[in-house]
């Protein structure tokens, strides 16, 4: 998508080549349909994550309808968005207010935002905190880079941060120039930009808190407890201002750290994070406080992370309990 319409690209099988699908989409989309048309049509939790992610490393340069892409699904017959130019993001001053086409038409409607916030607090719970993230960034930074030796990151320097064009008559001189890739790194290198990442997560998490969730109708987080060196966990009672309606419990594998090849300073596998559950319990719609995790659910030597959720009878979930983390022996 540009400044509101599309170019045709990867297109299936037996789907329009006209763009009509899409001319149908964005007719629905200026009409602002009901609900139901955006449950049949658009994969909301799709939208949900998206949205969320979104937010967390201020992707807002959208506000023109660019800079992502609308794909429709011809097996679920749902249409989701796929991020698009994603340079101008982690930083507070980058361009934009991130008005995406699904903002308004979407989180206009109380139950979707409502749905949109419990994914936000899941990912805020789970992903975008500087535990979790941080070790991703370590992961992504060490496959591209190795401590003192030679690596893709000065070939891509040299190729964009030093091309002669860069410096020519044919730039902006308030957007390129040449040495300007680390500028803003108190120390001048990659490993201080890596480090800048890791510093906006801890200050884009508290406006995320502070200003997008601030429903205070969701229930108490609830605390959980470990049974000694067993797999039997116990929650906290429901506590909030509805009714109990249900509870959830969760488990994680996670990389305490990224593992690193002592040959190439690389990791040596895709890490483990806590958003992907190696198992999930079931909505109990019974308040019952204790769960035994299935033991062919956890590995020897691997980390695990068990968390619980309760959610009222408005369909608000609390925030993901802190976790009780263990090693399986």
């Amino acid at each position: 998508m540009k400044f509101g319409t599309g170019e045709l690209a990867n297109n299936g099988k037996d789907q329009p080549t006209d763009l009509s699908d899409l001319h149908q989409l964005l007719a629905r989309l200026n009409r602002n349909p009901d609900p139901a048309w955006w449950s049949q049509n658009v994969n909301l939790p799709l939208y949900y994550s998206y949205r969320s992610i979104l937010e967390a490393i201020h992707h807002y340069d959208l506000d023109a309808g660019k800079n992502y892409t609308f794909y429709f699904n011809p097996v679920a017959k749902k249409w989701h968005v796929i991020p698009w130019d994603i340079d101008l993001t982690w930083g507070d001053h980058m361009y934009g207010r991130g008005g995406e086409p699904f903002l308004r038409p979407v989180l206009g409607h109380p139950a979707f935002r409502l749905e949109y916030e419990n994914r936000q607090r899941e990912i805020r719970d789970l992903l975008f905190n500087p535990d979790e993230t941080g070790r991703l960034i370590d992961e992504c930074a060490a496959i591209i880079s190795r401590k003192g030796a030679v690596s893709i990151i000065e070939a891509d320097r040299a190729k964009w941060d030093y091309h002669p064009i860069m410096a020519s008559e044919h730039i902006h001189p308030g957007k390129a120039g040449h040495g300007l890739f680390y500028q803003s790194s108190p120390t001048g290198d990659f490993a201080g930009m890596t480090q800048q990442m890791k510093d906006y997560i801890a200050h884009r998490s508290r406006y995320i808190d502070s200003r997008l969730l601030t429903d205070r109708a969701i229930p108490q987080t609830p605390k959980i407890q470990r049974n000694g060196a067993s797999l039997f966990f116990t929650t906290s009672e429901f506590s909030g201002s509805s009714k109990f309606a249900a509870l959830k419990w969760r488990l994680a594998e996670i990389d305490p750290k990224v593992e690193l090849s002592p040959d190439t300073q690389k990791p040596t596998r895709p890490g483990k994070y806590e958003i992907t559950p190696a198992w999930e319990s079931p909505e109990q719609s019974a308040f019952a406080p204790q769960i035994t995790i299935p033991s062919d659910k956890v590995k020897s030597g691997s980390t695990y992370r068990v968390r619980v959720r309760h959610k009222d009878s408005t369909g608000r979930w609390s925030h993901w309990s802190a976790p009780a983390q263990f090693t399986a022996n």
